[in-house]
């Protein structure tokens, strides 16, 4: 099993970040300048664009806050002028009203320009409405505490997760982390591989992609729900029908992973 002594959560990040330059010593990605340097805090740019939107629709301040009332928003002509100026956030649920207001979708409404979510995230205005249909592709993000934690697992992982990048090309190196992490020799997880007839690194990887922890933790946590029968004939009726669920909510996973792979088998990773 591999000894990880770095756990940072499941990202969906994948391992190539960005085009920066390997260090040969331990194959860690240089931190990256910033591709977004004088990108706008979000909520000036997100006023920005809304000021943009409001003029094109031809509408005055005052009749934006009309209509936030209509909603249930309890903004006045002062209120929009100050989140046009980027003085006033946006709650999550005012920005979802936005396209009742506009009558726009979100995407349509959001910045721009590129844009600061926060002191450490900055992203560009087309990753930012690619977001709103399907996990974020951090590649497309300047996220520079994210690389050094990166730099940090590829010191201590470096030769295991320099194989592993290469086994599994389409996969983010820190979920390929994490399943190693949780150990992908496990009974539960060597048991799965021999029923689905693939490498038990491939159903590891796989059950850290669907749920964020391994097979066996996500047996346990639905085997903890709703209860598991009141005798012990019961309760492993409930283990397997569980464990035969989770397989075949496996099986497409395993299948992309070994897709992407171009169905290349080869040993196991470890």
């Amino acid at each position: 099993m591999l000894d990880v002594s770095v756990h940072p959560p499941p990202l969906p990040v994948k391992h190539a970040l960005c085009s920066r330059p390997m260090s040969r010593r331990t194959g860690a990605k240089s931190p990256p300048s910033d591709p977004l340097e004088g990108a706008l805090r979000f909520g000036v740019a997100l006023g920005h664009r809304l000021r943009q939107v409001r003029e094109e629709i031809g509408w005055t301040g005052e009749q934006v806050s009309f209509h936030a009332r209509n909603f249930g928003l309890g903004w006045d002509r002062s209120t929009v002028t100050r989140i046009e100026l980027g003085q006033r956030q946006l709650t999550a649920a005012e920005l979802l009203v936005l396209p009742l207001m506009f009558s726009r979708p979100l995407a349509d409404l959001l910045p721009t320009e590129p844009a600061a979510l926060t002191e450490a995230a900055s992203v560009g205005p087309e990753e930012l409405r690619r977001v709103l249909s399907r996990a974020p592709a951090l590649r497309e993000w300047y996220v520079p505490r994210l690389h050094e934690v990166l730099n940090t697992a590829l010191e201590r992982m470096g030769p295991v997760l320099t194989r592993a990048a290469a086994r599994f090309p389409d996969v983010n190196l820190i979920t390929v982390a994490a399943a190693a992490s949780e150990g992908w020799t496990d009974e539960t997880t060597s048991k799965a591989a021999r029923r689905l007839g693939v490498d038990r690194e491939d159903v590891a990887v796989a059950a850290q992609q669907r749920w964020s922890h391994g097979l066996a933790a996500e047996r346990d946590k639905r085997l903890a729900t709703g209860g598991a029968g009141d005798t012990a004939r019961g309760r492993q009726a409930k283990r397997g029908h569980i464990t035969r669920a989770l397989l075949e909510e496996l099986r497409p996973v395993v299948e992309e992973i070994q897709h992407s792979r171009g169905q290349e088998h080869g040993d196991g990773i470890g």
